[in-house]
């Protein structure tokens, strides 16, 4: 029987209950399942409301990580030695990690592999997708693929794609100029902003300490025939301060404009990236939509990003790039197949009846697998996915401790 370790230090309560639960509940299909996770500070963690939603999973050993300084969890654990102590008794085969710590998870026995959101916008998927990650912000890599399966993927996702290609927003350039107020005479470079609140520990991997910063630097570097034009992560809305960003707009006289929501929600950064002369991505799902639309990139992040995504890594050369008209892209072509490979390969669906153990090892250990293809596809077409059945009256054999 597979071991499997849920290490949880940033997980918020509502992922907790709508995603890592029903992935608990999988992996109780056939493997023996540890939980590590911390009471609830800043938003990340857990309550009794949401063990209480887990009250049937009597296998599952629960381990409540809550020492006085169960805070530093969600920045690191390498001063906490007792940790390591217990996840090397624990010796887990699998550690499935909802973590903004890499270093500590690295010391950790058994396969290590990051739970991180599916979504590849333009296309949708659910809010429980997820694909299991080497590490956390790694952007559209791709393994080498036989011809044979190259021209599986670019059979089975072309309908998908062209579909998708129909249905994005065709307001033109003139016009999406006019209702952003943008000038059609200056270089407009697109960036959508990082989602920022007490519960993203993830952002101190960011090279810049907050949206803020990173615009200061970028508008200091650019001469005034260029604009940065700036979207709010929809997350942001209503959620974080305005005030901050809005001087840092008005601090750089016109170089940094913010582009207002227009239409649906999302479709101002896809009208951005359509109409823009170059992006600029950090470590949020954007890059997906730069590749859509073959927007040149720069990308500002210590991850790596796919080869075909043809990113820049650093300022100076990109700007030359674009002036001078030649500034990579990537293919449409090598976009497509990746967007095919990553639903059809990557994503699990943590509602899926179907999902057990055997699956989520096999996610593990293989991370490319043809054999699933065909089936992971079908499912991402469909869209469909029924509630997860009630666990048949499993073995009592689970534990709850506090650490």
């Amino acid at each position: 029987m597979t071991r499997v370790l849920f290490y949880l230090p940033v997980v918020t309560p509502w992922w907790f209950s709508n995603i890592i639960v029903p992935l608990i509940r999988a992996a109780c299909r056939g493997g023996e399942v540890h939980v590590l996770v911390p009471p609830l500070w800043s938003s990340t963690g857990i309550t009794a409301f949401q063990l209480g939603d887990c009250e049937d999973l009597e296998e599952v050993n629960w381990h409540i990580l809550d020492r006085g300084d169960h805070p530093d969890l969600r920045f690191s654990g390498m001063a906490q030695p007792y940790l390591l102590d217990l996840v090397n008794q624990i010796d887990p085969d699998i550690c499935l990690c909802r973590s903004a710590d890499i270093e500590t998870p690295a010391l950790f026995p058994g396969v290590v592999r990051y739970i991180m959101e599916g979504a590849a916008p333009p296309f949708a998927t659910g809010y429980h997708s997820v694909y299991l990650a080497h590490t956390l912000f790694d952007h559209g890599l791709m393994p080498d693929l036989s011809a044979e399966d190259k021209a599986w993927l670019d059979t089975a996702f072309a309908p998908a794609w062209a579909e998708k290609k129909g249905e994005v927003a065709r307001m033109e350039r003139e016009e999406f100029l006019a209702e952003t107020g943008l000038p059609a005479d200056k270089m407009l470079i697109g960036m959508p902003l990082e989602y920022e609140h007490e519960e993203i520990f993830f952002d101190q991997h960011n090279p810049f300490a907050n949206n803020v910063e990173l615009i200061d630097a970028l508008a200091g570097a650019f001469d005034d025939d260029t604009i940065l034009a700036v979207t709010q992560h929809p997350l942001n809305e209503g959620r974080v301060s305005d005030a901050d960003l809005q001087q840092a707009v008005e601090r750089h006289g016109g170089k940094v404009r913010r582009i207002r929501q227009i239409g649906e929600r999302g479709q101002a950064t896809t009208l951005l990236t359509r109409h823009a002369d170059g992006m600029i991505v950090g470590n949020s799902k954007s890059f997906a939509g730069c590749a859509f639309l073959g927007a040149p990139t720069l990308r500002i992040s210590k991850f790596a990003t796919g080869a075909w995504m043809q990113a820049y890594t650093s300022l100076a050369p990109f700007m030359t790039a674009l002036r001078s008209g030649d500034a990579r892209a990537p293919a449409e072509a090598d976009a497509r197949r990746w967007f095919a490979f990553h639903v059809a390969n990557n994503l699990i669906e943590a509602l899926d009846p179907t999902l057990d153990m055997a699956r989520i090892a096999d996610h593990v250990r293989n991370p490319l697998n043809p054999g699933r293809w065909e089936v992971g596809l079908k499912r991402y077409l469909v869209g469909d996915t029924p509630p997860v059945p009630s666990l048949a009256a499993p073995e009592k054999r689970g534990s709850l401790c506090h650490v």
